[in-house]
């Protein structure tokens, strides 16, 4: 599976790489912060962040977490508390989340 148009995401959202999912800002992306246009985010929450994944584009994306970039918080406690077992040190990555 690959891009089939532009995909415009956050530097720190994940795609799936190898069965690990990367933030952008890991992968050498041209990662703008300076749009022309205005960009809406949509944040959508699935029933279990660890397992689900969605498609944007083309791309296999994480879903949201529940992470509160404002309150740098999370706001989702099943994910808080779980978040460090599926953590892994990747060799080229660094800390990445592996897929379930």
């Amino acid at each position: 599976m690959g891009a089939v148009e532009d995909l415009y995401i956050s530097k720190y959202h994940a795609l799936l790489i190898n069965d690990i999912f990367v933030e952008a800002c890991k992968l050498g992306l041209d990662v703008k912060n300076d749009f022309k246009n205005q960009i809406t985010y949509y944040l959508l929450k699935t029933e279990n962040y660890f397992t689900d994944t969605i498609v944007a584009n083309g791309v296999i994306v994480e879903t949201w977490g529940g992470y509160n970039v404002l309150t740098d918080k999370y706001e989702d406690e099943f994910v808080k508390e779980n978040l460090p077992k599926y953590m892994i040190m990747d060799e080229k990555y660094g800390l990445v989340r592996k897929l379930i």
